[in-house]
């Protein structure tokens, strides 16, 4: 892939156009902008450190051909209709993420590398979920080539396993039929058995004492810090899903004997059948993958965007703890001595905050030397004091909240605006009925009163 600048003498701005295919990585970087027969093009700006910066819709014709920006922009002036498609987070859409080599094991960078997947698990680009969803409503699937047809927007596009093998350096020799119960195997040489056996940690020779003893898929939180990293990986990028079982998916167990045993996979068959299963499922995946589909038909120019990295703070949330190089799961690490346990276990969200009292001098000089933060104990002090300092620490503790990422946010606004929110009107509704009904007895009373008095009067 060649990369290059260009600078236009009339308006002295850089034009760039970002490249997909070739050699590298895409990296999102500057590039020459090539000569492209466009129709219309529609800009979306959008704000920086957002999803998705902005991105140039082009539709192929025949009708002309344009150069430059300048030349774009006077045949929008000059009345053709654009498109504009935003760039952001959908949830229904499984976008991917960006490996982070940095924060991979190394064993699990070689398994990568032998499949040839380094490239592919680098991507990256925007994703924009009009254009996906338009994608997977009008797709069709032709399993004899085997290739995939689709119009987005307006435009009808193919591709096929060579494609996929060419944009994104996959190889097309492996496993990737499917067998009986779903999984992904060649039909001669399947045998669950000897999958769950690999995938359990147990002997191929070894010989159960109970003759009905079952086999069964391994848990999820029960794999290694190694394999739950390569399940992840799976679960993200190879055959995108948005499940939380408990158990490894039948489709995951498979790819990871292959990967375990050093057996190809063929990537680019299975994501077209994985593309055709997930045609009328609610989570469309391959969000990032599909951005680069659409750029290498010409349908428009990938720009720079957030990424969304595989790396170890995602790991982090997972519940993975990395101490050096390594790993530990939740089980793995209990395991470990007490010292490294209490150096490297989670803190308490609120043990750095500083204490709003001052402990007493003999048990400040106590606890100088040491590095585990103390708590100081409680100080009477008068009402006002204890306004402003729990003021002064809650000013403290939202700054630190809105600087820093806290990960129980998402959680406090779903909780206020799906449960107290609705508990709030709730509660006013019930109060207006209140009233009104108290308003009605009061009127009732009223006129029983009345009517009370123009009886007395009568006699």
């Amino acid at each position: 892939m060649e990369h290059g600048r260009s600078k236009g003498k009339e308006s002295g701005e850089e034009s760039r156009k970002i490249e997909v295919s070739g050699p590298r990585v895409p990296t999102l970087g500057p590039a020459t902008v090539d000569r492209i027969p466009v129709t219309t093009m529609a800009r979306t700006q959008q704000e920086r450190g957002g999803h998705g910066g902005w991105f140039q819709l082009r539709q192929c014709a025949s009708l002309g051909w344009a150069s430059a920006p300048g030349s774009i922009d006077k045949e929008r002036n000059a009345g053709e209709h654009s498109y504009g498609f935003k760039a952001y987070a959908d949830p229904h859409i499984i976008e991917g993420r960006t490996l982070k080599q940095d924060d991979i094991p190394v064993p699990v960078l070689e398994l990568i590398q032998e499949q040839g997947w380094s490239f592919f698990l680098q991507l990256q680009a925007p994703v924009y979920p009009e254009l996906v969803h338009q994608f997977y409503s009008s797709m069709k699937y032709y399993p004899e080539d085997p290739s995939i047809t689709a119009v987005v927007p307006s435009k009808s596009f193919k591709f096929n396993t060579q494609n996929l093998s060419e944009w994104f350096h996959l190889g097309r020799q492996g496993v990737s039929t499917c067998c009986k119960k779903g999984w992904i195997t060649d039909s001669r040489d399947f045998n669950s058995d000897s999958f769950l056996r690999v995938l359990n940690n147990i002997v191929v020779d070894h010989v159960f004492e109970d003759p009905h003893y079952f086999l069964r898929r391994p848990n999820v939180q029960d794999l290694p810090a190694n394999r739950f990293i390569l399940l992840k990986i799976l679960k993200e990028n190879i055959i995108p899903v948005l499940n939380k079982d408990k158990q490894v998916g039948v489709y995951e167990c498979t790819l990871l004997y292959c990967l375990l045993t050093h057996k190809k996979i063929n990537l680019p068959s299975i994501i077209l059948k994985h593309m055709y299963e997930c045609f009328g499922r609610q989570n469309k995946p391959y969000g990032m993958l599909l951005t680069h589909i659409f750029a290498k038909r010409e349908i428009f120019e990938v720009r720079p965007s957030r990424v969304r990295y595989l790396d170890a703070e995602c790991l982090g949330y997972c519940g993975l703890v990395k101490i050096g190089e390594e790993y530990y799961m939740k089980k793995e690490f209990q395991n470990l001595d007490e010292a490294t346990r209490a150096e490297y276990g989670p803190r308490r969200s609120l043990s750095s905050l500083p204490s709003t009292s001052r402990a007493p001098r003999a048990e400040a000089e106590e606890n100088a030397n040491t590095d585990v933060p103390v708590r100081a104990p409680r100080v009477k002090c008068s009402k006002s004091a204890s306004l402003a300092s729990s003021a002064s620490l809650m000013h403290r503790h939202s700054h630190m909240a809105s600087t820093s990422k806290n990960p129980f946010k998402k959680f406090k606004k779903f909780i206020l605006k799906t449960v107290v929110a609705p508990m709030k009107k709730l509660q006013e509704s019930l109060d207006d009925l209140s009233d009104r009904m108290k308003k009605m007895e009061d009127r009732e009373n009223r006129q029983k009163q009345n009517e009370d008095r123009a009886s007395r009067r009568r006699r």
